[in-house]
């Protein structure tokens, strides 16, 4: 889908929706939880933190 231009989006606010790489999580250790999230080929990623997502990206 990515590669057809497509967006894949992924709530990174609750555990259920991301399975469990949180916002929360990724504030101690950001490669685990966000790295995962855009290594799954997520483009798109809805989070509390917009600012330390942005440092991190």
């Amino acid at each position: 889908m990515v590669e057809e231009g497509g967006t894949i989006q992924i709530n990174t606010l609750w555990s259920e929706l991301c399975e469990g790489h949180t916002d929360e999580k990724a504030m101690s250790d950001p490669d685990a939880h966000w790295g995962w999230v855009i290594n799954q080929g997520e483009n798109v990623i809805q989070t509390d933190r917009p600012k330390e997502l942005l440092a991190y990206l």
